[in-house]
């Protein structure tokens, strides 16, 4: 009788503990200790517009989520950040999901730019109905992205267009939340700090066959680069991969995008850059 009420103590303790435990980890903020003008250590702003919308669909977006009701988006706690990573490899790198190294090298890069300024934004369905299905909020990520102004350093877009600018990279919305208007908030959310914080343009690259991206950016107001050789030469520095696989694009939010041609850009580098000016080593993803 005594071993049995003491196995029974053992797997209550064994459920609660650890709940209470990852409960305090999600209120744990993974803080920035750089941060950058505009960027204040407890990012406020983007908790204060953080989007909230009601699912009246939410039937049709899978039994994971059918019982979705509010979706909020704010800044990735250090807790959110593995499930983030797992996102991003299931999304982008669909081949390597069941390596366990390669979502620990992702992770670790996530960690590494956000401590040099970079912000991670997360999609995650209300607390109180996600602990009520016993399914606890930080392991609800449904959606990611990632924005950055110094993306922009030692490039060739340093000195391009406006010198307030965000680059925008790494927005992923898993497969059974799509369609339901994640990607949307999650680029209104940094539009909207942008313009608290008195950024005037956006960039990010979106694949070439990516037809779902293109639509949903270009339906948000992005068109598309030139390519120019500063643009050519930007995208391939920090994407690593040939810029023929990329499309450029770009939107201003204070009117249209000011960007030189090809003549001005040719003069300028030529009379103002320094051999090397403008070269950069990136990480490896």
């Amino acid at each position: 009788m005594k071993s049995k009420r003491f196995l029974a103590i053992l797997f209550v303790l064994s459920v609660l503990v650890p709940s209470s435990f990852c409960w305090l980890k999600s209120a744990t903020r993974f803080t920035n200790p750089f941060p950058l003008p505009g960027f204040p250590l407890q990012f406020k702003v983007i908790e204060d517009i953080g989007a909230t919308t009601s699912n009246s669909n939410s039937n049709s977006v899978g039994d994971s989520v059918k019982f979705l009701e509010d979706i909020k988006i704010r800044e990735a706690r250090s807790c959110d950040l593995s499930h983030v990573a797992s996102l991003r490899v299931s999304t982008f790198y669909p081949e390597l999901k069941t390596v366990a190294s390669f979502h620990h090298r992702i992770l670790e890069k996530i960690k590494r730019r956000i401590t040099k300024g970079s912000v991670c934004l997360v999609a995650y369905r209300n607390e109180h109905n996600a602990i009520a299905k016993g399914n606890f909020y930080f392991g609800n990520v449904l959606g990611t992205a990632e924005f950055s102004p110094s993306d922009f350093t030692n490039t060739t877009m340093e000195h391009i267009g406006s010198w307030r600018k965000l680059y925008v990279a790494d927005l992923a919305v898993r497969g059974d939340a799509r369609r339901i208007g994640l990607a949307t908030m999650l680029l209104e959310t940094i539009e909207r700090y942008a313009v608290e914080n008195d950024y005037h343009e956006i960039y990010l690259h979106v694949n070439h066959d990516n037809e779902g991206g293109k639509r949903l950016y270009e339906k948000a107001g992005y068109s598309q680069i030139p390519e120019e050789g500063w643009a050519i030469c930007f995208t391939e520095a920090h994407l690593q991969q040939s810029h023929s696989s990329f499309i450029f694009l770009g939107k201003s939010l204070v009117g249209k995008l000011s960007l030189p041609s090809a003549f001005e850009t040719e003069v300028s580098s030529s009379s103002s850059s320094t051999p090397g000016a403008h070269e950069r080593v990136l990480e490896e993803v």
